[in-house]
């Protein structure tokens, strides 16, 4: 598949060739030249991609020259990115990070010229590879047409074959949506479009022909058309072919109107059932016109599309999954054995049927394949990846291969990147998408926006195309798509490890390499040592090391994305790219400000880091960082991050290393608008949330700066902040920000704090968790931000760890806490007076005074109580559980005197778990129980 591997590197390369700093820099370069001779013979290289994919199976020279045009323009686009990252790195240094007129006013560097020069031998040589293309005779194709041709081969008929199982549930649900004239959004939508989606070989053509010839479904409608669409979607020619569908005539005119006259004839008033068989094309202004053609028909007609894409608008969309495994058993077995069969290869068959992935194209293929063979291939078929057999290549893949096709060649080369996660496993969106960015695969639309988001659309896309399977916020690969995957992807990608592909005995041409096992110092292969080309290394481990020197061969110069999730580390040499839960790891590459391109640290969950490596801040593109340690050194202080575009979640460490409100103002947080989440922490926050009231975890301000107070007034974060988390902050009060979009707040051990901030007018705020405020003795009207319905959204509530709160005031006038659904109060010794809760599902008390209990009212929504260790609690008031005909658990722990349990008990019908444990009542009612 050397069209589908090496078409869309050669049409990004022809892009970054003409790129405007490529452009500026031809003639200072002499480049000129190279890139003219490539513009004009790169395209001509694209259309004898097929004709060579073919002949290198029978001609060494050809597959020779496939493999050094594949290696040079590899080499010649590392060079063109490394030239650009040069160049944007000197002109930011010249400039400081401002924008200047004139694209040369910094002076270029020896190592540019070298790049450049080594860039012009590199196009010299890529040109002489190109050129030796037409000494091979081969044939030029036209891509277009040949999708096409192919698209028009696989005509598709409105009668089903025989072998059909397991799809008389889906086709039950199809014809309920047919025969459903009651949908109110069918209504709105007319003809109501029914759209069967699902990946290539699934069986959404068999389904719509059972459908289609279904008695009901004949009964129904009045006229039933079958249409098999062309790839190259024409309004004319899709016209023709109703028309067809219904008179079985060739209609000859061209004119639209004409043609648009014949089909409201003979639609007009008439209830039809219209099959549109293997849609592509996602146009909406297309098939919106398509479709105002047959408004004419009756009520209650219909459209139903298959199609590989969830892009294509409908009224229902039906994802068509795969068959159980027993279905596809029941067809193998009909298929490879008929009436008899021998018993000796029924496990065998079995365990082959499982690798088909619940696609009934790739069952047939294997049952065709194995019909009248003997045992011992039965088990080489067995031991086989499927993808390798030329049956499943000549059945199955050319159904797969079509949608590969028909992606833009952007997406070709992000989904090659999928081969690197082996069949069954996650496929992590975020990390996906910063391994894209890393590669340069991801193209700015001319806009504002950022490459992230336009890297999400990809994803997105590739979902839509059904690429890509999603079970909430998880996404998965389908076997088959992954066996396609892989065979696009070509010797360029490797995985190594345990039950997965056998490491190759040349690694020299591996450029991307996954490594997903428990490699140790000592086991890594030394082959991976020949890839000196590599550019991606993902590697996962459940070891530990001492050190990352065995995994970064200095030979690695091309590396552009190295991932090392979970692995034990505790230092590392050089660069990284995602370091998520290294939990060992305690410093950073001291030189890492020198990779100007990278865009991602991930370093979440490296709890053990102690500092950050110096001069963080000079690191422009950098989007993700979760943790910033702060120092005391220039280099490493909070004003690193004044130019750091920052995304999604931040958390501050050591902030009591800040030194003054200028120093804070630097920090430039107000302009970060793309954080969602900010924690701000002072001190070394080891201890954990219910054990850090010791007097230890407390923090002076800085005798040489500014009040602490002033600091985090200079550290407002942009109003789109959704989750902010303050943990040991010092001081006394908080500032004033305005922060209407919170959803979730933190407040924890700020102990000098003497009143708690108005949250009660943030509209959005939804979980509130409060400890460790041992200043605060009141919480007053304040807290409720002078509003007349204050928290409208907060649904959780923690207080936690107040030890001198005496009173909690409400309001005289109004509503607070009208959505509040659960109320944990927990080590509030001192608290006998509370405010009205209308609306809680769920009240936790913990180490809190019995009186409590009197003062909190609640409403017969309570359905979940837990008391523990209320000390002076001796009887449950009766008036409290009253009118909780919806308590469904009620949970009594180490209340030691509790005497007795009120009458009102009984009364709970709705109780489903009652436990009381440890307690003086329970302790007596089971003495009593065992005299």
């Amino acid at each position: 598949m050397a069209d589908l591997i090496i078409g869309p590197l050669i049409e990004i390369l022809a892009d970054k060739l003409a790129s405007p700093i490529l452009q500026k820099f031809q003639d200072r370069y002499n480049l000129k030249d190279n890139i003219r001779k490539l513009h004009h013979s790169l395209p001509r290289i694209q259309a004898l991609l097929e004709d060579a994919q073919k002949q290198q199976e029978t001609c060494h020279a050809v597959k020779q020259w496939l493999e050094e045009l594949e290696d040079a323009a590899f080499e010649a686009e590392v060079l063109l990115d490394e030239l650009a990252a040069e160049t944007k790195e000197r002109e930011r240094r010249s400039t400081k990070g401002k924008e200047v007129a004139n694209f040369f006013q910094f002076k270029p560097t020896d190592y540019l010229f070298e790049l450049a020069s080594h860039l012009q031998k590199k196009l010299k040589e890529l040109d002489h590879i190109v050129e030796q293309a037409f000494t091979f005779n081969l044939q030029q194709h036209d891509l277009g047409k040949m999708l096409g041709s192919s698209g028009r081969c696989r005509e598709t008929m409105s009668v089903a074959g025989d072998n059909v199982y397991g799809r008389e549930e889906d086709k039950q649900n199809i014809i309920n949506l047919l025969l459903d004239d009651n949908s109110e959004e069918k209504k709105i939508i007319f003809p109501s479009v029914i759209s069967v989606v699902g990946i290539g070989g699934i069986g959404k053509t068999m389904l719509a022909q059972l459908v289609y010839n279904d008695e009901m479904v004949s009964r129904h409608f009045e006229l039933k058309m079958w249409v098999h669409v062309p790839k190259d979607f024409d309004l004319g020619n899709l016209m023709k072919r109703v028309i067809h569908s219904v008179t079985r005539k060739i209609y000859e005119l061209c004119e639209l109107d004409n043609l648009q006259a014949q089909l409201a004839e003979l639609l007009k008033g008439r209830r039809f059932l219209l099959v549109l068989d293997d849609v592509w094309d996602e146009d909406e202004e297309k098939w919106h016109a398509f479709l105002n053609l047959f408004k004419v028909g009756g009520e209650g007609s219909r459209v139903l599309i298959t199609t590989r894409s969830q892009g294509i608008r409908a009224s229902t969309m039906y994802e068509l999954k795969g068959l159980s495994y027993e279905e596809c058993w029941n067809l193998f077995k009909e298929m490879a054995f008929g009436e008899g069969g021998d018993m000796r290869l029924i496990g065998i068959g079995k365990e082959i049927v499982k690798k088909c992935g619940g696609v009934p194209l790739a069952v047939r293929a294997m049952a065709r394949l194995l019909r009248s063979k003997k045992e011992e291939y039965w088990m080489s078929v067995q031991d086989s990846e499927l993808w390798q057999l030329k049956a499943y290549q000549s059945e199955v893949m050319p159904a797969l291969k079509l949608s590969y096709q028909y992606l833009p060649s952007h997406l070709k080369r992000c989904l090659a990147f999928c081969s690197l996660f082996p069949k069954g496993h996650e496929i992590p969106r975020e990390k996906m998408i910063c391994i894209w960015m890393a590669h340069g695969l991801i193209l700015p639309d001319g806009g504002t926006r950022q490459l992230e988001d336009i890297g999400g659309e990809y994803f997105d896309d590739l979902l839509s195309l059904s690429f890509f399977q999603q079970s909430e916020d998880v996404y998965t690969i389908h076997d088959l798509i992954h066996d396609l995957v892989r065979t696009v992807a070509g010797c360029g990608f490797s995985v190594l490890g345990q039950g997965l592909v056998a490491a190759p005995n040349d690694l020299e041409r591996t450029r991307h390499l996954s490594m997903v096992c428990s490699f140790d110092n000592s086991s890594l292969p030394e082959a991976l040592f020949g890839a000196k080309h590599l550019r991606t290394l993902l590697l996962s481990s459940g070891g530990s090391s001492d050190e990352l020197t065995p995994f970064w061969p200095v030979n690695f110069i091309y590396l552009k994305a190295l991932d090392l999730s979970g692995y034990g580390l505790k230092s590392l040499d050089e660069k990284t790219l995602n370091l998520f839960k290294c939990g060992d790891l305690v410093e950073l590459p001291f030189e890492i400000a020198k990779l100007t391109s990278l865009r991602h640290l991930n370093i979440k969950g490296c709890e053990a880091l102690t500092h950050m490596p110096a001069k963080v801040g000079e690191l422009l593109h950098l989007q993700t960082l979760p943790i910033y340690i702060v120092g005391r050194r220039p280099g490493d202080s909070i004003a690193q991050l004044e130019f750091l575009d920052l995304r999604n979640e931040l958390s501050i460490k050591s902030m009591e290393n800040i030194r003054d409100s200028e120093e804070a103002r630097k920090a430039n947080m107000g302009e970060k608008k793309y954080l969602k989440s900010l924690k701000l922490q002072w001190g070394s926050g080891n201890g954990s949330k219910d054990n850090s009231s010791n007097p230890s975890h407390s923090f002076q301000p800085r005798e040489d700066g500014d009040d602490v107070e002033t600091i985090l007034k200079h550290l407002e974060p942009h109003p789109h902040l959704k989750d902010l988390h303050v943990k040991g902050y010092p001081g006394r009060t908080f500032p004033d920000w305005n922060l209407p979009n919170l959803t979730m707040v933190e407040l924890i051990n700020c102990r000098r704090c003497e009143n708690l901030p108005n949250f009660g007018h943030l509209p959005f705020l939804e979980t509130l968790h409060l400890q460790g405020m041992n200043s605060i003795t009141h919480i007053t009207e304040a807290f409720y931000g002078g509003v007349a319905e204050p928290f409208p959204s907060l649904k959780h509530l923690t207080v936690r760890d107040f030890p001198y709160l005496e009173e909690w005031s409400s309001i005289s006038n109004g509503a607070p806490f009208p959505r509040l659904e659960e109320l944990v109060l927990d080590r509030c010794p001192n608290l006998t007076v509370a405010p009205t809760f209308p609306s809680i599902r769920r009240l936790e008390l913990h180490h809190c005074d019995a009186k409590i209990i009197s003062s909190i009212e609640t409403t017969a929504a309570l359905s979940s109580l837990v008391i523990n260790q209320l000390p002076n609690l001796e009887r449950l008031p009766g008036t409290f559980l009253g009118n909780k005909y919806s308590l469904e658990s009620l949970e009594i722990r180490s209340c030691q005197n509790l005497l007795s349990l009120p009458p009102e008990l009984e009364y709970l019908t709705a109780l489903k778990s009652l436990i009381i444990s440890c307690c003086l009542w329970s302790c007596s009612r089971s003495m009593t129980a065992t005299g």
